[in-house]
């Protein structure tokens, strides 16, 4: 009988954890509750991952998903260092905006005429390199080979 009883708690204790597992992979909200910790807004420095919420609004449908922060740091002057926040979801990328205190999406500069574009020189100056690195990434492509 002391037998059964052992067995059953084994089994029981199993299927908890087999429960608490699968629902932290396929939940977003018991995922955060488990794994992670609320920060306010004005402690972007100490996070690690964001809460998404992305709403289709031709489905009508919304998900949400817990993704990486990303932070580049680049030396622009000797000595000062600039940081900026990125998430990327569904192939999107978008910075954080101190002043709004939310993700934005990154700004490219599409303003200008045709003209200004067409006699555009590029970017010249290591200052202007990092300056690009910090906003839009380095500008590098990779293909993966299958």
């Amino acid at each position: 009988m002391e037998d059964l009883l052992a067995v059953g708690c084994l089994i029981l204790a199993i299927a908890f954890n087999g429960v608490l597992l699968l629902s932290n992979h396929w939940s977003v909200g018991a995922n955060e509750f488990f794994a992670f910790a609320t920060l306010k807004e004005d402690q972007i420095e100490q996070c690690t991952h964001v809460k998404v919420r992305v709403d289709n609004k031709k489905q009508n449908t919304v998900k949400r998903h817990i993704v990486p922060l990303l932070t580049h740091s680049v030396e622009l002057l000797k000595g000062k260092v600039n940081k900026s926040n990125q998430l990327e979801i569904q192939k999107k990328k978008f910075i954080y905006s101190k002043e709004r205190k939310t993700f934005q999406q990154i700004p490219y500069p599409v303003q200008e005429s045709i003209q200004y574009y067409q006699d555009w020189e590029g970017i010249s100056t290591d200052l202007e390199i990092k300056k690009g690195d910090l906003i839009w990434g380095p500008n590098k492509m990779s293909v993966p080979i299958p």
